[in-house]
């Protein structure tokens, strides 16, 4: 199943969240925005405090809530230069989904195709060594 087989009607604003996606066999390989729902679970997460985490997630879901009652992107309170798209609204809400269950995000991981895990690695193992040269 590909990610747009759970798209709806454009001008539509309904979202499918990850674990509903996965397990109805969505393939995450067509999700457009994938690289950077990758680098954000693999790499960014895992440096992230719990307490961090539950503040990107709170944000995200923010952002997503926002959009889904058709609010408009505000300076004030919102990042008004974010894309405001199905697909960028569902990678904030898959992300928060993993920064709020670790069981998700390996998941997620686990699924990845072989190039993003591979890259992405790469560049936790970069980080790891760039952190320990620091300390």
């Amino acid at each position: 199943m590909s990610y747009a087989q759970f798209t709806v009607p454009r001008g539509s604003r309904r979202l499918v969240d990850l674990a509903t996606f996965l397990d109805e066999g969505g393939d995450l390989a067509r999700f457009p925005l994938l690289d950077a729902l990758a680098q954000a679970v693999v790499v960014e997460r895992p440096r992230q405090s719990e307490a961090e985490r539950r503040l990107v997630a709170q944000w995200c879901r923010e952002q997503v809530d926002a959009w889904l009652g058709g609010e408009p992107a505000d300076h004030a309170t919102r990042m008004s230069f974010l894309p405001r798209t199905p697909e960028f609204m569902t990678a904030l809400l898959w992300q928060a989904d993993c920064l709020e269950d670790p069981g998700l995000a390996s998941r997620l991981e686990g699924l990845l195709p072989l190039r993003l895990r591979a890259k992405y690695r790469r560049a936790t193992a970069r980080a790891n060594r760039e952190v320990c040269v620091l300390v």
